[in-house]
């Protein structure tokens, strides 16, 4: 993913600062002409989204400081088992699991044959993830965080510290496929439409992906995870993705954890996502 060779790092320190993160810079490289448009940059941050995605991120980081991870689920996701087999993507290839936490997701899919590339801005969970599943792994330093890589029966899978809104699409370029969970719903209405537009922005053209939100009376439950209605996700995701719904399940049996924070149903969707192709300008 960087441009030259990488050693075993010896980090110094146990955590990661918010500006370290920030004054990372990604390697450019060369793209395909069909990417052309992914490429193109987004236009500047206004001092008002800044000041939203920082106090997103120091919540983040200071849930998972805090251990406020009732997001967290200790198994499998039943929806990846059963959905993530249509999407037909061949072994080998690489998957793109965005805002991954210490998600046991992110195992399952490389010991189905599927290179794994998560990114997560937290460093504590991305150490609990490797510790608390005895993941044989080494740390590299690159040249935009920590990357942590797997070893023996886990060899395929990496895991970079990093904010996802700093990856550019040339770190993207051998992805195949994505998986989103928990990403989308954990983003609050001010960055929505910030992270999926980042998202489609990553994709190659005809990457696959599966996505799973939820919809609940926003009235009952402060996220997050936020409820995301079926037409607000085709809102946000319908021009750079051809959207198609797999399955719905609606009621009280749905709720799990969240049972305890008010609700007595909700709605889960489950989604293939295609990245439609680039409209490349003349």
């Amino acid at each position: 993913m960087s441009g030259g060779p990488v050693a075993i790092s010896q980090i110094a320190e146990d955590r990661f600062t918010l500006e370290q993160f920030r004054s990372t810079s990604l390697a450019h490289k060369r793209i395909h002409p069909a990417h052309v448009e992914n490429m193109r940059q987004p236009e500047e941050d206004t001092h008002g989204e800044r000041q939203t995605r920082r106090m997103k991120q120091e919540y983040w980081l200071e849930s998972w400081e805090q251990e406020r991870t009732g997001f967290h689920q200790d198994r499998t996701n039943k929806r990846l088992a059963e959905f993530w087999p249509g999407l037909g993507l061949e072994q080998g290839a690489e998957v793109f699991v965005p805002l991954a936490g210490k998600s046991l997701d992110l195992l399952w899919l490389q010991q189905q044959g599927y290179r794994v590339f998560g990114v997560e801005l937290s460093l504590t969970a991305v150490e609990a993830f490797f510790a608390e599943n005895h993941v044989e792994h080494v740390r590299i330093d690159v040249e935009h965080g920590v990357e942590f890589r797997g070893g023996g029966a886990a060899e395929g899978l990496r895991v970079l510290v990093a904010d996802f809104f700093a990856l550019t699409p040339a770190d993207l370029l051998g992805v195949a496929g994505f998986y989103d969970r928990a990403s989308l719903i954990a983003m609050n209405d001010d960055m929505r439409a910030d992270y999926t537009r980042h998202l489609a922005a990553l994709m190659p053209p005809g990457a696959v992906g599966l996505l799973l939100t939820i919809e609940y009376d926003a009235a009952r439950m402060k996220g997050p995870p936020f409820s995301v209605p079926d037409a607000l996700a085709r809102e946000l995701l319908g021009e750079a993705f051809q959207m198609d719904e797999l399955e719905r399940y609606s009621g009280a049996k749905r709720l799990g954890n969240l049972k305890d924070r008010g609700l007595d149903t909700l709605t889960e969707y489950v989604y293939r996502l295609t990245r439609l192709p680039c409209m490349v300008q003349p």
